[in-house]
This record gives C-alpha cells, structure tokens and sequence, in this order.
C-alpha cells in the first residue's frame, strides 16, 4: 500500500520555509528550525500558508501549494505539479516564483482555481479583450523567465499571475477544461 506524506501548514500566517528533503529542518509558524524529517522519510507534498513562504520539494513527483503570498517555488527534482485552487493564490501583487520549472515533466495545475472561478473554457490571447477565462503565457528567453496570467473576472485584468524560471508551455497546464488558442 503506498502512502502519501503531505504537510498542510496553511492555518500560518507568517513567512515560511517548508523543506521536503529528508534530515533537514523547516521554519514554521514563526519559528525556526521547529519541524523536521527524519533519515529515510519522504514527504510528497506540501500546502503553505498565507505569508511570502518558500517551500523545497524534493526528488519525488511533489504536489507543492503555495496558497496566498508571494510565495518561492522549488520542486528540486521529479515530475512536480505546482497546484492553485484561487486567484489570490498568486497575483500580479504578489506572484509565485517557481524557480526550476522543467517543460515536459513538470506540471502546472489550476483545474481547481478554474473551477472555483466558475471557468468553463480557457482561452490564450495575446491581449485581452474582457471575455473570462482567457490566459496570456509568455516567456523571455533572456531572463529564462515564464509568465502565465489569467483574467478570471471578464473586467480586462489579471486576476492570477505566475512568473517561472523556465519555459512554460500550454501542454505543462492542468485545466480540466476546454482550451481553445485565439491569436490574432
């Protein structure tokens, strides 16, 4: 029977550093050094709360949730999937930096955020003309730097913005919803 460690610290408030690799220490709940794993465990996926967290995956295919705040992003190996259940989880504000995203084997997931919104299609434009749903993924070859941005609302902004290190690419999004691509 397999088992799925998950650590769900989203009840905290303040800035945290979640690390998932084995012998090593995470500073939670305004404390430093206060949780840890031992020698030969393996934790999967974590959930962070609403403070400017970092949270370190490692070489399991790790399901890593930043939730609210400008939070950093670290998968460090396997095939991770980078889950947002809602707009406020990462803004134009305040955006998520997945810092080693890999096209092809890592996923990002926002079925949940889509569904929440009340999202039934996905559209990637190049400049947003008011309609919910539609997305804008770019990327900056020089600065190897992603951004995917997605009016929710139909008022013309983004309502969730995500920069990564790395190209992003529609096939690495989970929408569990049609997507339809209007580039003109």
């Amino acid at each position: 029977m397999e088992v799925t460690t998950r650590w769900i610290f989203s009840k905290y408030r303040q800035n945290q550093t979640i690390n998932l690799n084995a012998e090593s220490y995470s500073d939670v709940g305004g404390l430093r050094g206060n949780v840890s794993i031992a020698k030969g465990v393996t934790v999967e996926n974590a959930i962070g709360g609403s403070g400017h967290d970092a949270i370190i995956g490692n070489d399991a295919d790790n399901v890593l949730k930043g939730a609210a705040g400008a939070d950093w992003l670290r998968g460090a190996g396997g095939a991770d999937t980078f889950a947002y259940d809602h707009a406020s989880d990462s803004t134009l504000e305040n955006p998520d930096l997945i810092m080693d995203f890999v096209s092809g084997t890592d996923r990002i997931d926002i079925s949940a955020l889509l569904k929440n919104a009340g999202i039934g299609a996905l559209t990637f434009v190049r400049r947003l003309s008011g309609e919910p749903g539609q997305a804008v993924l770019s990327y900056n070859r020089h600065a190897n730097l992603s951004r995917l941005a997605i009016d929710l609302t139909g008022n013309g902004r983004f309502d969730f913005f995500l920069k990564s290190h790395g190209p992003i690419n529609t096939p690495d999004i989970i929408s569990n919803v049609p997507v339809k691509w209007a580039y003109s």
